[in-house]
């Protein structure tokens, strides 16, 4: 349970069980249901790979934060707003992001960092340009 628990090394996941079995009942053990405190690791950035990415926004011309969960669940949404507001860059957010920067807040993008499905290119609701 350490490892699902602990987004460093579980990644993303997807998990889809069939309606039949979503249904089933069980006689799970108490042991199942006893409250847990888990410990979460919050491992301090790669110093070569803050550099690397300090550098990066540095030389873009239009940089774009792309805000996820881990913003959440790093606890540092405090953080991300003094960053926006100190260097101007906009903020877009994730699904799982959503939050992670007030809606009112002046570097909030009404962008969503998902990509918006597009019909077919032949579609005559969607421009050929």
């Amino acid at each position: 349970m350490r490892v699902l628990a602990d987004p460093v090394e579980t990644g993303a996941v997807t998990l889809a069980l069939p309606q039949d079995v979503q249904a089933e009942a069980y006689d799970w053990p108490d042991e199942f249901f006893a409250e847990r405190t888990w410990h979460v690791r919050r491992p301090a950035a790669d110093p070569a790979e803050l550099a690397a990415a300090t550098r990066a926004v540095r030389e873009a011309r239009r940089p774009l934060i792309v805000a996820g969960g881990g913003v959440h669940h790093s606890r540092a949404e405090a953080a991300l707003a003094e960053f926006a507001a100190a260097t101007g860059i906009p903020v877009a957010s994730t699904q799982a992001g959503k939050g992670s920067l007030n809606h009112d807040h002046p570097r909030t993008s009404a962008a969503s960092a998902t990509p918006a499905p597009r019909p077919p290119t032949n579609s005559p609701a969607w421009p050929t340009w």
